[in-house]
């Protein structure tokens, strides 16, 4: 998709000034940052959906491949990794604040699976559930009566 956004005085045209002064490694610190807060939670304050279109635009602008993201401490792509060392059935999760998606993984198995459209009350039910493993087999059961 290429680049292409209307420049004026909004947060569009601010973000877009200060990537454009910065030179490649800067632009890759950015990019960490940005997937760093975004695991974290962040479009819950910022759009930073916004800022990865824009920041994307100036790699494919500038010709460089957008780096790799470390899978270390990570579920899925940029998602934080929250490990259950407590629970007997799922190893570790976590939740994609901006498309409302909880990422869970069992102990026996390698593979990641989600539940779409979960509002942050949910997730943060999940969160302080004193079994993941109930929690789990709950939402499934309310998830598949929609």
């Amino acid at each position: 998709m290429p680049f292409d956004f209307t420049l004026d005085e909004s947060d569009n045209s601010l973000y877009w000034n200060k990537l454009n002064s910065m030179n490649n490694q800067e632009l890759e610190t950015e990019y960490r940052e940005l997937t760093r807060s975004r695991g974290e939670g962040g479009d819950i304050e910022y759009n930073l959906q916004m800022c990865f279109d824009i920041i994307r635009g100036f790699y494919e602008r500038r010709g460089l491949e957008i780096p790799k993201v470390p899978e270390d401490h990570t579920i899925f792509g940029y998602i934080k990794q929250v490990d259950t060392p407590e629970s007997s059935s799922v190893a570790c999760y976590g939740y994609d604040f901006f498309q409302k998606i909880l990422y869970y993984r069992y102990n026996n198995n390698s593979k990641v699976y989600s539940f779409p459209n979960v509002s942050l009350d949910v997730y943060n039910c999940f969160k302080n559930s004193e079994s993941k493993g109930k929690e789990v087999a709950r939402l499934r059961k309310e998830l598949a009566g929609k």
